[in-house]
């Protein structure tokens, strides 16, 4: 966030922000439109500086809201892996959502970034695992219960 980094398309929340020396460059009309194909509103110079979404702030404060679960699972005594494979989904779900207002060029798959399909992927992998899991302790529990 303090270099600007992997900024967001823009914005008219009162949270936008506007980085006048961005990574890979400025949130300028003209900037975001030759790099990223956005198009300013009408009437906007190509130099004048847009509020963009902060993405970085939000997928902080998607990481912080993820550990927070995954202490309290912990604490709550969650079976082994249990928090891992949890954690790695809402990061991986986080990720995609976060993606929508990302200003990005390389979506590749139709509406969806590399980042997007590589989420998808990782929330699948974590949903086999959980359901490998769950069957794995049903078959466990079927055969202690047999005579």
């Amino acid at each position: 966030f303090l270099v600007g980094d992997d900024y967001g398309v823009p914005t008219d929340l009162p949270w936008g922000v506007a980085f006048p020396v961005g990574l890979p460059g400025p949130t300028t009309a003209g900037y975001l439109a030759s790099e990223y194909g956005i198009a300013p509103p009408p009437g906007t110079a190509p130099s004048e500086l847009l509020r963009v979404h902060p993405t970085q702030l939000y997928e902080t404060a998607a990481g912080l809201l993820v550990w927070w679960v995954g202490v309290r699972m912990i604490r709550r005594g969650a079976a082994s892996g249990r928090t891992a494979v949890l954690s790695f989904g809402l990061l991986a779900a986080a990720r995609f959502a976060v993606e929508f207002v990302r200003a990005k060029d390389d979506r590749f798959f139709g509406p969806l970034t590399l980042a997007q399909v590589l989420s998808l992927g990782v929330v699948a992998a974590m949903a086999g695992l959980a359901l490998w899991a769950a069957s794995r302790r049903r078959r466990a529990g079927d055969a202690a219960e047999e005579p």
